[in-house]
């Protein structure tokens, strides 16, 4: 598994992750082995967000005997009401859940506590001026220890972003989404605090494999297109079964074709033309500049975090002065970027 730092944390996450959404509702042993496969594939991130009691039970089951293999991302906020899923921001009932998933998964601890699914600005109010002094106590008794945020909604995300307040952002990362406004500068705040960027949805529950399956939209270039994004350090599919599992893990051995997602972007039409993606279609350049590197420090740096932009600039070996200018980066572009252009800019902007 290729693992990567998440965030200003130290805990190294494999590139993907588990979510454990869709292994509810299950057979008895279901979740156990599917996830126990997971683990034995080098998985070793898994999102356990449900309340019900049955599925934490299995939780526990799964990882009973290898929690130091694993890192487990619990929710305040999650909770169980007549048998279905419910968020609550009752204090009391979400601090009860919370100890309920430590006795169920036979830990004394979470790697992770998100404040959980926070999406409208009262929401928010109510989550930082009330449930994160709760994960706050948690982390302080060693019950916790990271907490995250998540949510749907980029302009909210960067508020807890900017707080200061978060180690890490969890949010839906999806091709259906490429242009979504807010999504980039959530994105750059991310880098320029260092906080670990977890993807989440990147089938866009299911949709993009339901309604937009082709040779170029599968589970290996959705996963590839999330994990191509600036500072995501994960992504988090939820597998319901074996099967999927495998689709899943299949990103790990595939080629740079597979792993492509340029062509999907252009069949479901959500990239404007003369926007880079990041895709390096480019490539090769003959003096060995990494041309979407140097396009997405750029694009970052226009968006405000230019010293943040220099400085991981000034790690690549080839700078972008060195362009010798022929011009066959523009003509392999699929979507009409002026490359040498860009590349120019950048060597105003970055050096």
């Amino acid at each position: 598994m290729l693992c990567r730092t998440l965030g200003r944390t130290d805990l190294e996450v494999g590139v993907v992750s588990l979510g454990c959404e869709h292994l509810i509702d299950k057979p008895k042993g279901h979740a156990v082995s599917v996830i126990r496969a997971a683990m034995d594939a080098g998985v070793n991130y898994l999102d356990v967000f449900w309340a019900q009691p049955g599925i934490r039970d299995e939780y526990g089951e799964a990882i009973a005997g290898r929690r130091e293999e694993v890192l487990v991302a619990g929710h305040l906020g999650a909770s169980c009401q007549d048998g279905q899923y419910a968020r609550t921001r009752d204090l009391a009932l979400s601090e009860e859940y919370v100890h309920d998933l430590l006795k169920r998964l036979r830990t004394d601890y979470l790697d992770v506590l998100f404040l959980h699914n926070c999406d409208e600005p009262d929401d928010y109010e109510v989550v930082m001026s009330q449930h994160y002094p709760l994960a706050d106590r948690f982390r302080q008794e060693g019950k916790a220890r990271f907490i995250g945020f998540s949510g749907h909604n980029p302009p909210i995300a960067l508020r807890a972003v900017t707080s200061g307040l978060v180690d890490l952002i969890m949010i839906q990362i999806h091709m259906l989404e490429h242009s979504r406004e807010g999504r980039q500068e959530l994105l750059d705040a991310c880098l320029e605090r260092n906080i670990g960027l977890i993807a989440m949805k990147p089938y866009a529950g299911g949709r993009l494999l339901r309604e937009h399956a082709s040779e170029a939209v599968t589970p290996v270039s959705c996963l590839a297109y999330a994990l191509a994004q600036r500072g995501v350090t994960t992504v988090l599919p939820g597998p319901q079964d074996h099967a999927e599992l495998r689709d899943a893990l299949s990103y790990v051995d595939a080629t740079d074709a597979q792993r492509d997602f340029s062509q999907a972007l252009q069949d479901l039409g959500t990239v404007e033309s003369a926007s880079c993606v990041y895709c390096n279609h480019c490539l090769p350049c003959p003096v060995s500049i990494d041309i979407a590197a140097v396009t997405r420090l750029l694009d970052m740096a226009q968006r405000g975090a230019r010293e943040m932009a220099r400085e991981a600039y000034a790690r690549l070996t080839v700078k972008a002065s060195e362009c010798v200018e022929c011009g066959d980066c523009a003509e392999r572009c699929p979507w009409d970027v002026d490359a040498p252009a860009a590349i120019a800019e950048a060597a105003e902007v970055l050096e």
